[in-house]
């Protein structure tokens, strides 16, 4: 296991979503270390910087250079797992925070892009709109790719 002694926030991320296991049965300290991170992160960053540093991490096209073209969906999925335990954690702020409500909006938009190359994101897609609170119908006619 890993002790973080410093890092910037950015790299802290990229930790967590390394260690980050989409299995059903999560392993407990990386779930706490998540919940830890969620709970704190605005110490030493604003919301803003979180929500841009998960949009690199989500449309970045190779992780470092050394991402297998497989990994890719498992990446995002690793992202959209923190984005969900985030909204659990701070649902009602999120929904009133303008930069929260469009970064919620963007990812949206970005998984229903992604949706139709990486099919296995359907399930994270559907979850997601359960936790915004979104029907298929009405966000695919407002968001689909074709508009």
């Amino acid at each position: 296991r890993y002790v973080v002694v410093s890092g910037t926030p950015e790299k802290i991320l990229e930790h967590l979503l390394n260690d980050l296991h989409l299995e059903e049965v999560q392993d407990k300290e990386t779930e706490t270390l998540l919940d830890d991170f969620l709970l704190t992160y605005t110490v030493f960053m604003t919301t803003d910087d979180l929500c841009q540093a998960l949009l690199r991490h989500y449309s970045a096209k190779k992780y470092q250079g050394k991402e297998e073209n497989s990994d890719v969906p498992c990446r995002k999925r690793k992202v959209l797992h923190l984005v969900s335990q985030w909204i659990a954690l701070y649902k009602d702020w999120l929904h009133e925070d303008e930069h929260s409500k469009m970064f919620l909006k963007t990812i949206y938009r970005n998984v229903l892009d992604d949706v139709y190359e990486y099919p296995i994101l359907e399930k994270e897609l559907k979850e997601f709109q359960k936790i915004l609170g979104m029907h298929r119908r009405h966000t695919v006619d407002e968001y689909s790719p074709q508009r």
